[in-house]
């Protein structure tokens, strides 16, 4: 498939593959960081562009990303959208709000994915969300934590609840445990409730729902997803995503 841009690429994509992968293709286009291929073995980076990209002093500067330009920024192609004509470019617009220029990983363009999109997609309509935000904390927050802020994954604003992934990388390590611990501790003192996903809490879409519940209750809304056949339409949504990121279906 040939394009000579990324938006229009993005819409190709849609008409000859279906929207939820051009969503998928266009949110691998739009952070500004891209994946390391070292791989967690080989010596770390020293360059300032690595180090300063950890979250924090108590993270590693090996963090495994470089800082890059993004290829494909979401207002771009909402623009592009606007004035293409047709459906399909139509139905894509309508995923464009749901884009995320600041996720550091594949589970974690599936996670916000999961939570954000509508129920008619297969999702838990529990966006937007805010990614790799930072939070200052009060003077409370940072006697109980040892930190001045800390940066959520995705924030949801209106629920004051920060919707995290732990891969294996960075947090299954003693240090990084403890980093947790105090980070968490520290949200929940400034009255943000904390949920940590994990790739095999991500495939389980009865576990995710009563999460989305929980987060609808903390916007004060009820959570009544009416889809039919809202299960199977979540799974299918998980694994078109997952097949995206090339991972195997579940």
């Amino acid at each position: 498939m040939y394009s000579l841009s990324p938006e229009a690429l993005c819409v190709a994509v849609a008409r000859e593959v279906g929207c939820i992968q051009a969503f998928a293709l266009a949110q691998e286009l739009c952070p500004k960081i891209s994946l390391s291929d070292r791989g967690k073995y080989l010596p770390p980076y020293t360059s300032p562009v690595t180090n300063k990209l950890a979250k924090d002093k108590d993270q590693p500067a090996d963090v495994g990303y470089f800082e890059v330009e993004p290829v494909l920024m979401p207002d771009r192609l909402a623009d592009y959208l606007a004035v293409y004509k047709g459906n399909t470019a139509k139905q894509l617009q309508r995923l464009c709000p749901y884009l995320s220029e600041n996720l550091r990983s594949p589970m974690e363009c599936i996670m916000l994915a999961l939570f954000s999109l509508p129920f008619s997609y297969g999702g838990f309509a529990c966006g937007p969300f805010k990614t790799d935000y930072k939070i200052e904390f009060d003077d409370r927050a940072q006697a109980i934590s040892g930190m001045p802020h800390a940066v959520c994954d995705a924030y949801q604003e209106a629920a004051r609840f920060d919707l995290e992934y732990n891969g294996e990388l960075g947090h299954s390590s003693r240090k990084g445990r403890i980093h947790d611990e105090k980070r968490n501790t520290g949200l929940i003192t400034m009255g943000i409730e904390v949920a940590t996903v994990n790739n095999e809490m991500l495939c389980d879409m009865e576990a995710m729902e009563a999460l989305a519940w929980r987060m609808h209750q903390r916007m004060r809304k009820r959570y009544r997803n009416r889809v039919d056949a809202r299960r199977k339409k979540q799974e299918a949504l998980l694994n078109t995503l997952r097949a995206c990121f090339g991972l195997k279906p579940v």
